[in-house]
């Protein structure tokens, strides 16, 4: 039974898959050409090659969102913590989940194979999601504070539409540069930073090596 299900559910999920692709295509090749690539040829380009990651993106972060409400009410309402306190405690929790899901599934084909890669490869995607995840976070509350006082806009509203924004953009930067694999032969920033730096150094100590040599180097008798 349990093999059948399964089996049922990969039938279902490849027929939902191909009905998706059905009509992106139709959508992509149809009259919409007529229309500038900006608008909607080049979306639908990238929907096209993206929206199964960009699903799984999505359901991570709403299943993400239940998970910190519940357990900031189990903070709160149960073990009695301050509200700020538990609110901290959660977010912190919230992001470090959605980045250890995301890594795990939504990017998971990009993961190296070698230990050594995969751990370094590990650390940086997640130094660089929690660096995003700041940023991100202090621009949304900068163009949401815009919102509802320059623009006077309902909260609600505003807080839909900087949700929509930046998930999409949250997306994009995850995908095009936190779980970016660097290419064969090439270090990361830091890495690179490293080496120019060592290497400067050793030639910064070489002149000041070979200026001593000649400060003490004796002269010939007359």
């Amino acid at each position: 039974m349990e093999g059948l299900a399964a089996m049922d559910f990969a039938v279902i999920g490849g027929a939902i898959d191909q009905a998706i692709e059905w009509s992106l295509l139709r959508a992509s090749t149809g009259w919409f050409q007529k229309l500038p690539g900006w608008m909607l040829r080049k979306p639908l380009s990238w929907l096209l090659t993206h929206w199964r990651s960009f699903l799984k993106f999505g359901f991570i972060g709403g299943s993400v969102f239940f998970a910190g409400v519940g357990m900031l009410y189990l903070l709160v309402s149960v073990w009695h913590l301050n509200s700020v306190l538990a609110y901290a405690i959660q977010a912190v929790f919230s992001v470090e989940l959605s980045y250890v899901l995301n890594y795990h599934w939504t990017w998971k084909e990009r993961k190296p194979e070698k230990p050594a890669e995969r751990r370094r490869y590990f650390f940086r995607s997640l130094r660089r999601w929690n660096l995003k995840k700041v940023g991100t976070a202090t621009v949304n509350q900068i163009i949401f504070t815009f919102m509802i006082t320059a623009l006077h806009m309902n909260y609600m509203v505003a807080n839909v539409v900087t949700t929509v924004i930046f998930t999409a953009i949250n997306y994009v930067l995850g995908d095009k540069w936190t779980f970016a694999v660097p290419k064969d032969g090439q270090a990361g920033a830091f890495a690179r930073f490293f080496n120019t730096a060592m290497r400067l150094l050793r030639i910064r100590k070489g002149r000041h090596e070979r200026t001593g040599e000649e400060v003490v180097k004796p002269q010939p008798n007359g």
